[in-house]
């Protein structure tokens, strides 16, 4: 984040005040200038990492050690709270424009289903907690929507400096304490300090982005080292390099720099050992200065426009996201042509312009007093987070009163029949004109519960990793609704298992309903992202190894029945397929006498549906396609009989895409929670189309 480091930034540029250490270098601000140009570059027309945010640390750090070290070592007092009050300040108040802009953007343009996330993510960046936000979003993998389209998602790092900027003084005031009372020398203990940060944090972080990526990458603990890095530059390298060395590095550290998007690529686990490549570049060019010569890298980090882009790069960073998401999801498209990112980083300059003025007009010291009164700061601080809290907090409000009215229409089911209008059961000339159930607010339950969790008794042997087993009973209290609800049996009529992965859970809650009506129970074994089939060398380890110990389990069960879904839609290509080794899969359980059946699985999108409703209406043709073009057809079915001509398929295509028609909405209720997942609300409604069509292919 091109953010200011120590003491302060001013106004709404990220330039130090005049005298301080990045006054005096400019080819520091040339190096900001370099960052947040491949940053932006990267962002629009690259993937990947750039490197560029990597550079923001280390630089910030460096400054901020230089400033408070100096304090140390000729005893001028920290005034930690000073210095908080007034950073702080001069962050937020260009953050806090952007906010609002953003929140005006997302009201005017986003779609509704965004909403609720955005308000969350608003609030959390203008606080400084935007990347743990993320984080605890980025690992569910049951977890509705996403962060990676969020118009702010470039803040968090904004978040993990700003905790920097606390924790740093801190340690470098704790550094000077130890110093004092032990009689070492500061700068000593401070490389201490900073060292141990340095290797745990470093070793954490290679640790870490191996075995759960998602959430590492905006973690601060596993940054901390790359502030370190910066830290431990400014202690130890203070005194001249000699010319053909400094020449040299200074080079190598651009080469590194610029070379990081390259060499990293999409697939590169950051930050790990690879985050190394930006920031030891930094620290190669910081610390060189200008002692490479004529022909050393300074000369051209100096260049003029290139420091008039440092001193603009917190502007043009905070800016040139949200418009590219913007125009992202206003067109539908997934890169941005060359003209249009020119145009973003012009108006991303302009904007970064005129919030400069606006901040240097807000915080310019009116007197003496006012220059240096700490009390002030704080005062201003708090009235810019209650600025954009404000606002975000009534569209909070308003959501959620959005919500509560719509959950008035839910209480009468005859409003969203569902797949009823599709099975002919429901007369659609009576549907009334409501939004469509359930809301994106709802989204995160409409997961189908299998019911309870297998005991200890009951967990098959090799489930205990990520296996999931669960057992459900038909009972009077679940079946009270039904017009044939049983009353808790002693032992149901027939047992069925579920095996597979999220697609064969989400046909739990019809499921359930079935079994309530009919004395069944029903058992699951399912595996995330797993589909059920015989050893597949495509698949990973743990899901083969899943897959034989559920094989194992239902043998040893004796169900009277299997339902295990032979098919797998796709989003692109031939949208649909048999899944490989499925007839290998299930042969035992036809050896054994148990009834195996598949279900034909639903379409899958490219696009979220409930966006693409927000944004272009239910019965626009950009939100649906036809059967033909949304499953693989006669085709992948004729394709599974011949593979397996004695299971029978059943198929809820036409409950999915009535007419013919695959589109996100029937009925008035929402097919699809996300690009490929049922509502369980919908799910509920085919229940009756797929009772009658299992008692049909089973003969019960």
């Amino acid at each position: 984040m091109p953010g200011s480091a120590a003491p302060a930034p001013v106004a709404g540029s990220t330039a130090g005040r005049a005298g301080s250490p990045a006054s005096r270098r400019p080819e520091i601000q040339g190096l900001r200038g370099l960052a947040v140009l491949l940053v932006v570059a990267f962002h629009l027309w690259g993937s990947g990492v750039s490197g560029g945010v990597d550079v923001f640390f280390v630089v910030s750090a460096y400054l901020l050690t230089l400033s408070f070290a100096r304090k140390v070592e000729t005893g001028t007092p920290l005034r930690l709270l000073h210095y908080w009050s007034r950073t702080f300040v001069r962050l937020l108040l260009p953050v806090g424009v952007v906010l609002l802009s953003v929140l005006g953007l997302a009201l005017a343009f986003y779609p509704r289903s965004r909403w609720e996330s955005l308000w969350e993510q608003l609030l959390a960046a203008a606080t400084y907690r935007l990347n743990w936000n993320l984080a605890s979003h980025s690992v569910d993998y049951y977890a509705g929507g996403g962060v990676t389209s969020s118009p702010v998602q470039h803040m968090w790092s904004l978040a993990v400096q700003g905790q920097i900027f606390v924790l740093f003084p801190v340690l470098i005031a704790l550094a000077a304490l130890i110093a004092k009372v032990c009689r070492l020398r500061f700068r000593t203990v401070a490389i201490g300090v900073f060292g141990l940060v340095f290797a745990l944090s470093l070793a954490a972080s290679v640790f870490t982005t191996h075995v759960n990526p998602a959430p590492a990458y905006f973690d601060t603990r596993l940054r901390l080292w790359e502030f370190a890095l910066g830290a431990l530059a400014a202690l130890l390298i203070t005194g001249p390099i000699p010319r053909t060395v400094a020449l040299w590095l200074g080079w190598g550290g651009v080469v590194a720099v610029v070379a990081t998007g390259f060499v990293a690529g999409p697939g590169a686990l950051f930050p790990g050992w690879i985050a190394l490549v930006p920031t030891l570049g930094a620290v190669l060019i910081l610390v060189v200065k200008d002692h490479g010569g004529r022909r050393g890298v300074h000369g051209a980090l100096r260049a003029p426009w290139l420091t008039w882009v440092g001193d603009r790069s917190y502007g043009i960073y905070l800016w040139h996201w949200p418009l590219m998401i913007t125009y992202l999801l206003r067109t539908g498209q997934d890169t941005v042509p060359v003209s249009v990112g020119l145009g973003i980083i012009a108006a991303s300059i302009l904007l970064s312009l005129a919030t400069e003025q606006m901040v240097t007009y807000v915080t310019r010291p009116r007197s003496a007093k006012q220059r240096a009164s700490t009390r002030r700061e704080l005062v201003r601080l708090v009235a810019i987070v209650g600025v954009v809290a404000l606002p975000v907090t009534a569209a909070q409000a308003w959501t959620d009163n959005r919500a509560r009215t719509q959950a008035m229409y839910e209480r009468n089911d005859q409003n969203y029949p569902g797949a009823a209008i599709a099975a002919g059961t429901y007369d659609d000339a009576d549907l009334p004109g409501l939004e469509p159930i359930p809301m994106w607010s709802e989204v995160d339950a409409e997961w189908g519960n299998p019911g309870p969790k297998c005991t200890e008794d009951q967990l098959p042997k090799g489930f205990e990793d990520s296996g999931e087993c669960y057992v459900y009973e038909p009972t009077a209290d679940a079946a009270a609704d039904g017009a044939d609800a049983v009353t808790a049996p002693v032992e149901p009529e027939h047992t069925v298992v579920m095996l597979g992965d999220s697609h064969a859970k989400q046909l739990s809650e019809p499921m359930k309903v079935i079994a309530d009506r009919n004395n069944w129970r029903v058992v699951s074994y399912l595996y995330p992202a797993c589909r059920y089939a015989g050893e597949n060398p495509d698949y990973t380890h743990e899901c083969n190894a899943f897959n034989n110990s559920a094989r194992e389990a239902v043998l040893e069960l004796k169900p009277d029945a299997v339902i295990a879904q032979g098919t797998r839609s796709l989003a692109d290509g031939d949208r649909e397929e048999v899944v490989a080794h499925w007839n290998q899969g299930v042969q035992p359980f036809k050896d054994a006498g148990i009834a195996v059946v598949s279900v034909r699985d639903n379409p899958r999108w490219e696009r979220d549906m409930y966006e693409c409703v927000d944004l272009y209406g239910e019965n626009s043709p950009l939100c649906s396609d036809s059967v033909e073009d949304a499953l693989g057809g006669s085709d992948v079915v004729d394709e599974f009989h011949h593979q397996n001509p004695e299971v029978p398929l059943v198929d809820l295509t036409d409950l999915y895409c009535p007419d013919d028609r695959c589109g996100p909405v029937v009925g008035n209720v929402m097919v699809y929670r996300d690009l490929d997942h049922i509502t369980k609300t919908f799910g509920m409604t085919t229940a009756p189309v797929l009772e009658e069509r299992l008692k049909e292919v089973l003969h019960w």
